[in-house]
């Protein structure tokens, strides 16, 4: 019944995630206050209602003559997603702590993903202040302290400093924050199998970029890779691999 219930609970969440990442987007653009209810093209205020409606196409005034601009992440997809992830937590978690603590690491990597999808920037106003939870987070987590958080931060920024030094046309500093934020959360050892699973996602996605004829320069926000490992091993998913392998 939990599973069902924090399903549910998900896809209103990922509305709010497509929401709040549009708001994000926006405010970085007009420079107004995170929420600034204005059109994302050409300014005007609009009412809270259409921010709402936001949540199913980038929110426009009915009279703008302003170009379209990416409307990132459509919430079809967030929306799906999101309650499938809050269903798996409550099935790994069941109720408590850990599930609490979890769905909010997930909210918040998926907001941090939606708006490199549309902007293709990984926002600072999200990534430090999340950095100053994370040993917090850890030291709440069952099983890690914040030695661990640490320890796994650090991996996480000198792998992917290294990264971005060596490859600096596919990846920027935000996804070392990114990395590093995520070191913190899942702490050592457990970043690692989430870096190598990013580094598979981010392969499937050159390679598919490829087949549909792209150009071996062309680039894409790698955040939604990396978030994409980090919630595996968040959910339990290298231990399964672990499993699977060692039949």
């Amino acid at each position: 019944m939990l599973d069902w219930l924090l399903t549910v609970l998900g896809g209103a969440v990922g509305l709010a995630v497509r929401v709040a990442a549009t708001a994000l987007v926006l405010s970085r653009q007009r420079r107004t206050g995170p929420l600034g209810w204005r059109c994302g093209a050409c300014g005007v205020r609009l009412p809270f209602t259409t921010w709402v409606r936001a949540g199913w196409c980038r929110p426009r005034h009915p009279d703008c003559l302003a170009a379209e601009e990416p409307a990132g992440v459509p919430a079809w997809v967030l929306v799906p997603v999101t309650g499938a992830l809050f269903g798996l937590a409550a099935g790994v978690f069941g109720a408590g702590l850990q599930l609490a603590l979890a769905g909010g690491l997930i909210v918040l990597l998926l907001v941090i993903a939606a708006v490199d999808v549309q902007c293709r920037l990984v926002l600072d106003r999200l990534t430090y202040p999340g950095m100053v939870v994370g040993p917090l987070f850890a030291w709440l987590w069952p099983g890690m302290g914040v030695g661990d958080a640490l320890w796994g931060g650090l991996a996480a920024l000198v792998i992917f400093g290294a990264l971005v030094l060596l490859y600096r046309r596919g990846m920027g500093l935000g996804d070392v924050k990114l990395a590093t934020l995520i070191g913190l959360y899942l702490g050592w050892p457990q970043v690692l199998p989430a870096l190598l699973t990013a580094f598979l996602l981010g392969g499937l996605v050159g390679m598919a970029i490829l087949l549909a004829g792209g150009s071996r320069r062309s680039t894409f926000a790698y955040s939604p890779a990396l978030v994409g490992g980090a919630i595996f091993v968040l959910l339990g998913g290298d231990a399964l691999l672990v499993s699977v392998a060692g039949r």
